[in-house]
């Protein structure tokens, strides 16, 4: 097959030269531009101005410095071979363009050809990039440093915290034992008043003394009850009281309450209602304190209704717990007060003081809720418009079966004196 030859005039070299979709010059060994087309005229922004004879180290300069000796080398053509080089070009309209120039020093033996690559939006985000980058490293190292003295502040307020805490236990353990020691030696006058008492209202015929002997004794067992109290929520406090869970029906629990109280209900012509459905599920509590709750809850319900209201208790599932009602139609609670009402010894607005009661039955009934593992609240629309006191407790299908941790039993040397005396008074009192 013959091979095909095709030449180009130089008019052709020409028109490829000056129309090439890249900037191209050429230039001499001086490093003199001795020709360059439409598109390095339009890149350098010459508008027209000649840039014949121009270096082109005068136009661009080498973008690292430690180039600027080999960028000299290649200017003045002491590199025979073809070679690259990175430059910059400060515009008039001073824009910086990152150029490559693909000098071709081959091209002929007094001139080199260089084709220039625009690569200004490439090396633009190389160096955000990068500068991005310095910034992170500096805020890792900031947050490095914040962390270590994060951790060393947390580290001295864990400390403080914990020895704080051990304080407030401390107090809180004198506290109880205060408390104690304080309620014994109020119950210790108090069991013979009582029983002296008890034995004269047979012995005394006159009625005013019979009076003031029923003032004496309505006080004297308003005391004994307050003391009792207090050593009951010392000793939940203390961790002294013993709890023994097991499963139950809170039906039977009301409906043994409600039997209990029926003299008092009929006294104020109250109605009561058990609407707690037979077959509520069981729940894990125990029996004893739970009905003590109830006892409290309903007794203190009757303090603050008026004769013929209704109380109504009632049951329901809540998810893993039985939320358990009691509502009274009674005087109600004021909404500042509603969050108070649990508080040791609060009775909260004047129409409340009116009635007897030394404001720590709620208080108990949070502490034995709480150690159940449930909470108790209340919830009152204002005055006059009843109260309604909600608590609740896991259902024995949701408690795993592990024994309950239980409080400890102490017998003080005042609580052995205490029922030897009492026994011995029982014993006189008997012989009379």
């Amino acid at each position: 097959m013959k091979q095909c030859e095709i030449s180009f005039s130089d008019s052709m070299y020409e028109r490829l030269f000056r129309y090439n979709i890249m900037p191209l010059f050429v230039a001499n060994k001086k490093g003199e531009i001795v020709a360059y087309n439409k598109k390095f005229e339009e890149l350098t922004e010459s508008n027209g101005t000649s840039l014949i004879n121009k270096t082109f180290s005068t136009l661009f300069a080498p973008e690292k410095e430690e180039d600027s000796q080999k960028f000299s080398l290649i200017e003045y053509g002491f590199f025979d071979e073809s070679s690259a080089q990175e430059v910059v070009f400060i515009s008039k309209k001073q824009k910086k363009y990152y150029l490559r120039l693909w000098i071709d020093a081959k091209f002929d033996e007094d001139l080199s050809l260089a084709a220039v690559e625009d690569f200004t939006e490439k090396r633009e985000l190389e160096l955000t990039l990068a500068q991005q980058n310095k910034k992170l490293v500096e805020l890792k190292d900031q947050l490095q440093d914040f962390n270590q003295k994060l951790e060393v502040k947390v580290k001295a307020r864990t400390n403080q915290l914990t020895k704080a805490n051990k304080q407030i236990n401390a107090l809180l353990e004198r506290k109880n034992e205060f408390i104690n020691e304080l309620a014994h030696d109020l119950r210790t006058p108090l069991v013979p008043i009582t029983y002296l008492i008890e034995s004269l209202e047979d012995e005394i015929k006159e009625k005013e003394a019979k009076k003031d002997l029923e003032v004496m004794k309505n006080n004297a067992n308003y005391l004994k009850l307050l003391v009792e109290d207090i050593l009951n929520l010392a000793r939940i406090d203390s961790n002294r009281t013993e709890f023994n869970f097991e499963e139950g029906n809170i039906y039977d629990i009301v409906k043994h309450v409600l039997e209990n109280n029926k003299i008092t209900f009929d006294k104020l012509k109250m109605k009561e209602k058990n609407l707690v459905p037979k077959n509520t599920p069981s729940i894990h509590m125990d029996k004893l304190k739970i009905t003590e709750v109830l006892e409290n809850l309903v007794m203190n319900a009757t303090k603050f209704m008026n004769d013929g209201g209704t109380l109504d208790l009632s049951a329901k599932v809540k998810g893993k717990f039985l939320e358990v009602t009691v509502t009274d139609d009674g005087m109600g609670i004021q909404k500042e007060n509603i969050e108070k009402v649990f508080e040791e010894f609060f009775k909260g607005d004047s129409a409340r003081h009116t009635h007897k009661g030394h404001g720590l039955g709620l208080s108990i009934c949070k502490r034995i809720i709480e150690k159940h593992g449930g909470r108790i609240w209340a919830e009152s629309k204002g005055a006059n418009k009843g109260t309604s006191i909600i608590f609740t407790l896991r259902l024995s299908k949701y408690v795993k079966k592990t024994k309950h941790p239980k409080g400890k039993k102490i017998v003080r040397k005042e609580d052995a004196a205490y029922i030897k005396r009492l026994n011995m008074l029982k014993k006189k009192l008997k012989k009379k």
